[in-house]
């Protein structure tokens, strides 16, 4: 715990609260979240709804009682345990067979039945009542490895599971993150962002053991982790969920389901929450033996409305993150009601959502994107590196559309005059891509653009200025064999700005009309102006170095290399590259060549590729971050900790990026306060 509390405090100090594995929770407050309420929506077992899009849209769009209509939830979460009646389980503790590899990943792509109604819910909605104010995120659930495997599970990675063993339950998870966020990206949604994994099990009692570890890679594939246990659970598991690595916990308080527990439970829970860091779950549903709907003999319609009366009392909605439980379909069947009452229950539960959203949209605008003639300027400040301006347009020889300019407190600290993505040397042709032409002949041209700012779509070539968050340029270029004429390949480029980053995803589909060997592709390069020093955590130069003595180290001798760092009298350009994402991983580099080559034509690089054979069909990619600041968060390279560490972003979310001393970084995601 001493490097977790370590790193909270370097969180703390650049104005930010830590959301990751082992940091402690924030003690006599409630917890927040990158979303303020969270629907949770049963996905799964056959005596669920089918999820249409008219069964979706209670969650989507609410109807007052007046007949208008607004924005509801969000964010959404897709869970299930069990199947129904076909008695498979995707937890430990149930009464059922359990499920098989052929099962979760049944599971898994059944939870895309209602993602795509909600999907196109938001699409009505946007053309029926506008914009919504946040964009809509989802989270996804694993299931969990069953302990006592009575039947095989199947094989991860060509072995057979053994789930009675931590290391092969911890597999399985791995597989099933990594399988999810594939089966979503697949999907290709227009308005849904994934940002977390939740765990299906709500005590810890067989799988604690390897949660930290399921959570740190949860975190490594930039998503975030959710729990919300029970109310009676065991101590040790509750209060010390962060403990366990879940950025995020909501307590159910259990109060709606029994008559005997008295209104004490609720204000009991809220105050739990708010001593251990915890976030609050509403509970409420319209099946089995307690029934909402006001006008059922037995309603529990009362205990729903001490929910809010108390949450209101206890400050819930004005400090802590809200998951939303209704059964199988309790606000579906609450919708469909003919009673009035229950029409003003859910209209006051809709005024709740809808004033959080309202004021976290409103806080969260901390940046403005300018258009006009084709470009897009990003303008935002943050603590870590003051004021940031970042340019996209045209650029390098080629045209291509990138970032151009990167200024920070009034200084050009980046200028894209030559490479930044890319390019590849084509053994005995020539280059393709990036700043290089083959005798005056262009090597590549951008064949699309496309901006969206907190992902809604805007005219470049308008001249406006939209206040967000997030700026995304997504751009399709076309990479040239040395000819000129014929394509080398089809490469996609997704730029994320953010605070002081621009995250990178970069894809390429080789259609190459015969077999090419790739002398080197760099992928992410580093303009830096004016840069004194470098640095390069896990490499030769370990310390800082003046540029002037810096050249280059091969693959054997920095096997976690991942980041370089280059100074300036103007402040700091770090460039991460993903290790765990496509070419980040090197296995397209041989151990006796290159991976850093730095103070070369002004540039510094990442080389992703040395030498390797591609044809018709193969495809690479690859996932990186540029970050700009004014100093480091903390810099002990002269202690025996050899630590480095500096705020940005990642996968949209503000981060903590902290390299330790064998040169490996990890993001440690984080909340804004």
């Amino acid at each position: 715990m001493q490097i977790h509390n370590y790193l909270t405090s370097l969180a703390v100090a650049v104005g930010l609260t830590a959301a990751t594995a082992g940091t402690c929770h924030a003690a006599g407050r409630y917890a927040t979240d990158v979303t303020s309420d969270l629907a949770l929506v049963y996905a799964g077992a056959d005596t669920r709804p089918e999820w249409s899009v008219e069964e979706v849209m209670p969650f989507v769009i609410h109807t007052f009682a007046d007949g208008t209509k607004g924005w509801f939830f969000d964010a959404f979460l897709i869970l299930e345990f069990h199947s129904g009646s076909t008695g498979i389980a995707f937890q430990n503790g149930l009464n059922c067979e359990p499920a098989t590899r052929d099962d979760w990943e049944w599971l898994m792509r059944r939870q895309l039945i209602p993602l795509a109604s909600i999907d196109s819910a938001i699409n009505i909605g946007r053309a029926t009542i506008g914009e919504p104010p946040l964009r809509h995120k989802v989270v996804m659930t694993i299931p969990a490895a069953i302990k006592k495997q009575t039947r095989p599970f199947g094989q991860i990675e060509g072995r057979e599971m053994d789930f009675s063993k931590d290391e092969d339950r911890l597999a399985a998870e791995k597989w099933a993150v990594v399988r999810l966020k594939e089966l979503f990206n697949e999907a290709d949604f227009r308005n849904l962002d994934l940002i977390g994994i939740y765990w299906v099990e709500e005590g810890l009692y067989t799988n604690g053991a390897i949660m930290p570890a399921v959570n740190d890679w949860i975190h490594d594939q930039g998503l975030r982790s959710y729990w919300i246990p029970y109310y009676a659970n065991n101590e040790q598991f509750k209060f010390n969920w962060d403990k366990f690595g879940f950025d995020i916990a909501y307590q159910q308080p259990n109060y709606f389901f029994d008559r005997d527990i008295p209104l004490s439970r609720l204000h009991d829970a809220c105050a739990e929450s708010r001593d251990h860091g915890m976030a609050l779950e509403m509970e409420f549903e319209s099946q089995g033996k307690c029934h909402v709907q006001h006008s059922h003999p037995d309603s529990y319609y009362d205990r729903l409305v001490d929910y809010i009366d108390v949450f209101e009392q206890e400050g819930v909605y004005d400090n802590s993150a809200v998951a939303w439980y209704s059964g199988t379909k309790g606000f579906l069947d609450m919708a469909r009601s003919d009673d009035p009452k229950d029409h003003e229950l859910t209209d006051r539960m809709a005024r709740i959502v809808t004033r959080r959203q309202a004021a976290k949209a409103a806080e969260s605008k901390t940046a403005t994107v300018t258009t006009g003639n084709g470009t897009a300027t990003y303008r935002t400040a943050t603590p870590w590196s003051g004021d940031i301006a970042i340019d996209f347009g045209p650029a390098m020889a080629n045209d291509l559309f990138t970032f151009s300019n990167v200024s920070m407190n009034g200084n050009a600290v980046n200028t894209t005059s030559s490479d930044n993505i890319g390019p590849f040397l084509l053994a005995g042709r020539g280059w393709s891509g990036g700043n290089h032409l083959n005798d005056s002949r262009r090597s590549a041209e951008t064949i699309s653009v496309t901006a969206l700012a907190d992902g809604r779509p805007i005219d470049l070539n308008a001249a406006a200025t939209i206040p967000c968050n997030t700026l995304t340029i997504k751009v399709k270029n076309r990479l040239l064999m040395p000819d000129g004429i014929t394509t080398f390949a089809n490469e996609t480029v997704t730029y994320t700005a953010r605070g002081n980053s621009i995250d990178v995803v970069a894809g390429h589909e080789f259609v190459c009309p015969d077999t090419v060997i790739i002398d080197r592709y760099y992928g992410m390069q580093s303009m830096f102006n004016g840069e004194t020093e470098i640095l390069t955590p896990g490499g030769e130069y370990a310390m800082w170095t003046p540029a002037g003595n810096v050249d280059r180290f091969t693959k054997a001798s920095a096997p976690t290399f991942d980041t370089f760092i280059e100074r300036s009298p103007a402040g700091y350009q770090a460039t991460w590259l993903d290790r765990n994402t496509g070419l980040g991983n090197r296995d397209l580099v041989d151990p006796d060549d290159v991976v850093f080559i730095g103070n070369s034509y002004g540039k510094c690089y990442h080389k992703t590729i040395g030498n390797r054979a591609v044809t018709r069909g193969d495809r690479t990619s690859w996932h990186g971050v540029y970050t700009w600041f004014s100093k480091p968060v903390d810099s002990r390279l002269d202690s025996p900790i050899r630590s480095f560490a500096y705020a940005g972003t990642c996968n949209g979310l503000p981060a903590l990026f902290y390299i330790n001393a064998s040169g490996k970084t990890k993001i440690i995601q984080l909340s804004l306060r």
